[in-house]
């Protein structure tokens, strides 16, 4: 996060950082994760506002079989112990509004997502900006899709 932080300092305003994280809910660092998603903050520190945060995550999938206790994940949220099928947590709570589920949508549906939500946050990129990160992120769609 430092050498993003730094980087995303030294480019300035005019350049946005697209900082994406892979499989972030089968990490165990979601507490730090909800503070840079959430808080826009890093160890308390001010994250500068030409960072996208962008991150991917697996859906929590229940194995019917397994034994089933209750453990805190640290993050505030009981989960089931030994019943997810890999290291999957459920997001924080605070997080959730942040969650996009694009499996429902087809490409045409995700690009048209995708403008409005640039539009919605202006201040995230510019136009161009904007249009470079919509078509990357519906090329990583495609990708995801074959």
């Amino acid at each position: 996060v430092n050498s993003i932080v730094q980087a995303a300092n030294e480019l300035g305003d005019k350049v946005v950082v697209v900082a994406f994280i892979d499989e972030f809910n089968t990490s165990s660092i979601l507490g730090m994760l909800k503070e840079i998603f959430v808080d826009q903050t890093f160890e308390g520190k001010t994250l500068p506002r030409n960072i996208l945060w962008v991150a991917a995550m697996n859906p929590l999938r229940i194995n019917p079989g397994a034994v089933k206790t209750t453990t805190d994940d640290k993050v505030g949220a009981n989960i089931p112990a030994n019943t997810a099928e890999f290291s999957v947590r459920p997001p924080p709570k605070s997080m959730k509004e942040l969650i996009v589920n694009f499996s429902g949508l087809n490409r045409n549906q995700e690009g048209t997502f995708l403008s409005a939500l640039f539009e919605a946050h202006r201040h995230i990129a510019t136009k161009q900006q904007s249009e470079h990160l919509i078509s990357f992120i519906i090329e990583g769609q495609d990708f995801v899709r074959k």
